[in-house]
C-alpha cells in the first residue's frame, strides 16, 4: 500500500509540474509583446538589446515560477517587475565592464598632437598602438547606436 502512496504522490507532483508549465507558457506568451516594449523602453530604444533582455527574462522566470508558483498573486505584474530588474542588472554589468575613458574627443587630439611632437621611434609607436586600442575598447563598449555614429567620425 506504501508503493501505490508514493506512485500515486509522484503522480500528482509531475501533473502538477505540467500544469505550471502549460499555464507559464501560456501566460508568458500572453504578456511576451507588452514585456517586449518595456525591454525596448528600458535598454534605452535598442531591438537587439530588447530582444537579449527579454530571452534572459523568459528563462529566470521559468526558473524562478517552477520554484515559487503557489507565491505567484499577480502574474502579470511579477513578470514586469522581472523583466525590470533583469534590464538593470544588465545596464550594471555593462557599466562594470566598459573600460573608463572620460574624455575620448581629448584623448584623441592629445594623441594627435603628440604624433606632431614626437619623433617616430619605437616608444612612440608602442604608446600610439596602445592609445588606439584603448580608443577602440572604449568605443567598442558604446552603446550600438552611440558606436556606429562614433565610428562613421573616427578614422584610425
Amino acid at each position: 500500500m506504501k508503493f501505490d502512496s508514493q506512485a500515486s504522490t509522484m503522480s500528482k507532483q509531475r501533473n502538477i509540474a505540467i500544469d505550471i508549465g502549460s499555464i507559464f507558457w501560456q501566460q508568458w506568451q500572453e504578456y511576451r509583446d507588452c514585456l517586449y516594449r518595456c525591454c525596448v523602453k528600458w535598454m534605452g530604444g535598442n531591438p537587439i538589446d530588447a530582444e537579449d533582455a527579454l530571452s534572459r527574462a523568459m528563462l529566470k522566470a521559468w526558473e524562478k515560477a517552477q520554484k515559487y508558483a503557489g507565491e505567484i498573486a499577480n502574474f502579470k505584474a511579477w513578470l514586469v517587475t522581472l523583466t525590470r530588474n533583469l534590464c538593470v542588472d544588465i545596464h550594471r554589468e555593462r557599466s562594470r565592464g566598459a573600460n573608463r575613458v572620460e574624455d575620448i574627443e581629448g584623448y584623441a587630439s592629445g594623441e594627435e598632437q603628440r604624433l606632431v611632437a614626437f619623433e617616430n621611434t619605437p616608444e612612440s609607436a608602442v604608446e600610439n598602438s596602445e592609445r588606439r586600442i584603448v580608443i577602440r575598447r572604449a568605443i567598442d563598449n558604446l552603446p550600438t547606436r552611440l558606436r556606429e555614429s562614433k565610428n562613421s567620425q573616427i578614422v584610425f
